[in-house]
């Protein structure tokens, strides 16, 4: 169920409202502009303070704008429900150590936006700066980044979970590759006699084919957990790497060029991941129903 909308939020949001395609609300231009023309004439920046005011208050009273604030107000409710339901789904098909190192790495995350985060007192953050719009900026910019590589982190345990898990179902296993390889060397023991007849021949060549090709499924599969299990740790190091930062030199420069850097790279992971999906298809589970967009799983209630 949405809060009730106030008559501050409502002021807000009309002010901030922007026509289909505005980039920026008129109310900035406009404002800019009776600041602007005040410098000329003060009487001008009082009258186009006036206009604003009418017009704010002519929005927060208007029933149809109240109206499209509380139908905005119940989507997004709406959509933050079912966002908190498919993390919730997704983290119940997570084997236990899965989801214990899920919510260690979305803990430290915590810590180093919590760190860096404008609101916090001067001397927590070390920067002694003074908080303003662009630091709101680049704290948004963090926490989104952060975001990400929390979601990419969370799709690789599942993909790792559910490729697991398909290929003891298909008995893709150490012994599985020992025993393929016997035959294999069987088959090639018998191809290295002199009397096989052409038709017997044949048959042993198609059948060494056939295990070879198993074993390369074998070897993919191994490779591509050996990818995960890499991708987990770089992702878990790089958040460590931050957490560090953030405690020693405490600079947020410095965090802003550490994300670009696995930012960078994150994407090709994010790539990887969607050719599994389509790969699988629906043999993966919960994976197959996952979206390419990441939701908001640092301020998400799904794990309060």
């Amino acid at each position: 169920m949405s809060k009730e909308i106030g008559f501050f939020d409502t002021l807000f949001s009309a002010f901030n409202a922007k026509p289909k395609g505005w980039q920026v609300s008129p109310n900035w231009l406009f404002v800019a502009a009776s600041l602007g023309v005040g410098f000329i004439d003060p009487l001008l920046a009082v009258g186009g303070a006036a206009i604003e005011l009418s017009y704010l208050y002519a929005m927060s009273v208007s029933p149809a704008f109240q109206r499209a604030m509380q139908r905005d107000a119940r989507e997004q409710s709406s959509q933050r429900m079912n966002e908190n339901f498919r993390l919730e789904k997704i983290m119940a098909a997570l084997g236990e150590d899965a989801r214990e190192r899920f919510e260690t790495l979305r803990e430290r995350c915590l810590f180093v936006l919590k760190f860096y985060e404008p609101s916090a007192p001067l001397h927590d953050r070390g920067d002694h700066s003074s908080t303003d719009a662009a630091a709101i900026e680049l704290f948004s910019l963090h926490e989104r980044s952060l975001n990400e590589f929390i979601w990419i982190f969370l799709q690789l345990l599942i993909t790792g979970d559910a490729l697991s898990n398909l290929a003891r179902e298909m008995k893709l296993t150490p012994e599985y590759r020992q025993h393929i390889e016997r035959e294999i060397a069987v088959i090639t023991a018998r191809l290295s006699q002199e009397n096989l007849s052409p038709e017997l021949r044949r048959s042993l060549l198609g059948g060494q084919t056939i295990l070879e090709q198993r074993l390369r499924v074998l070897s993919e599969a191994e490779m591509k957990l050996q990818f995960i299990d890499a991708e987990l740790v770089r992702i878990e190091q790089q958040v460590e790497l931050l957490r560090e930062q953030a405690l020693v030199s405490r600079d947020a420069s410095v965090m802003s060029e550490s994300i670009d850097t696995v930012t960078a790279s994150l994407g090709e992971t994010g790539a990887w991941i969607r050719e599994q999906q389509k790969i699988f298809n629906n043999n993966l589970g919960v994976l197959s129903s996952l979206s390419h967009d990441a939701p908001s799983i640092l301020k998400s209630k799904a794990f309060e």
